[in-house]
């Protein structure tokens, strides 16, 4: 069989050897693919923290270092701001661990005048501001929201978070220190937002910061004998010619890249002219089934509609299959695993 290789496609492949009893190695599987911390530093945070002895400033900053001490550096965009007032420490961009710990070193731990001064807490502003933040951003988001929930000014937080969650595959995980019954009700209407939203007790997180890294990364162990390969082949017989197409997130237009590839199947086609080309629409697993199964027919569709345009193949000799997300070829709690599921796949024979 004849093996050519178009483009740089990226994949995972795992071949694992028949021994059942070889020694494992534990590796990262990436969940999320950006992260953004908004951290309050009004007046509050400069009081003890019930009976600890403990400013909510020092507690806070030291559940994020060690929060950042444990994430991985894979593949994430990563934000922190302070909202109070809105600036950034680091600005989102790729994940660099020894710089994000020092954006959060540099974060401010008294505010002037003590805990009766410092800043307000603009939370609808600041919301807003977010959400100018995340416009480009692709895959899920988890947003860290460190804060007791009170809102000085005239933006309601929980409208500007309900449109950012309705923009954007985004999950607000709320770490909330409000001791006041209105804090507590705004923290808690953002983290009943999507399905994976939550609150977190502020307690809770110094004493366990892994409760903040559950969505970002998973843990898990694979066999010595696992091989990595980052390549996809499309085969080639007299008879069969295979290849695969891959879309970006939400999309179903063909890219550039794709056109030496779809030039060999046209040509394909046309020098065997009983040949039937059979395309199968695929999507990962972001957003609902139901839009994706649309969007995984438009993907098929799509290659066809190429074909037939730029080769006058007839419409009448493709077949079309769509599936959504419920094909998978690689791990779609991963940003390249989910690349490689958002894909038509070409079997012309």
């Amino acid at each position: 069989m004849k093996k050519c290789i178009f483009g740089l496609f990226a994949i995972t492949i795992f071949l694992v050897g028949a021994t059942g009893s070889a020694a494992a190695r534990p590796v990262f599987v990436q969940k999320a693919d950006n992260f953004v911390v908004l951290y309050d530093t009004s007046g509050s945070m400069s009081q003890t923290y019930k009976d600890t002895g403990k400013t909510k400033f020092y507690l806070a900053e030291q559940m994020l270092k060690t929060l950042i001490l444990q994430t991985p550096e894979l593949d994430y965009n990563a934000g922190l701001y302070d909202f109070t007032p809105f600036q950034a420490y680091y600005s989102l961009k790729p994940f660099d661990k020894a710089a994000y710990a020092r954006a959060v070193v540099a974060l401010p731990d008294t505010v002037p005048g003590g805990s009766l001064g410092g800043s307000s807490t603009p939370f609808g502003t600041a919301m807003q501001k977010l959400g100018g933040v995340l416009e480009g951003t692709k895959g899920k988001t988890i947003v860290y929201i460190i804060s007791d929930g009170a809102n000085t000014d005239t933006l309601n937080p929980y409208r500007e978070a309900r449109e950012i969650s309705r923009k954007h595959d985004v999950c607000f995980y709320m770490i909330n220190l409000s001791p006041w019954e209105e804090g507590n009700a705004q923290m808690q209407k953002i983290a009943h937002l999507g399905d994976c939203s939550q609150i977190i007790n502020f307690e809770e997180a110094v004493s366990n910061p892994g409760v903040l890294s559950e969505p970002l990364y998973a843990v898990v162990e694979v066999p010595d004998e696992v091989v990595f390969i980052e390549e996809v082949v499309v085969e080639e017989t007299p008879q069969v010619l295979k290849g695969m197409i891959h879309f970006e997130f939400a999309k179903y237009n063909i890219q550039d890249r794709y056109s030496e590839l779809l030039e060999k199947v046209g040509k394909f086609m046309q020098d065997n002219p009983n040949a039937v080309c059979e395309l199968s629409g695929n999507t990962d697993s972001t957003g609902p089934a139901s839009y994706n199964m649309i969007l995984s027919k438009e993907r098929a569709q799509a290659v066809r509609d190429y074909l037939t345009r730029k080769f006058n193949v007839p419409a009448g000799r493709f077949v079309l299959h769509w599936y959504g997300e419920t094909k998978p070829i690689a791990p779609d709690d991963t940003r390249d695993g989910r690349k490689m599921n958002r894909r038509t796949d070409i079997t012309v024979q």
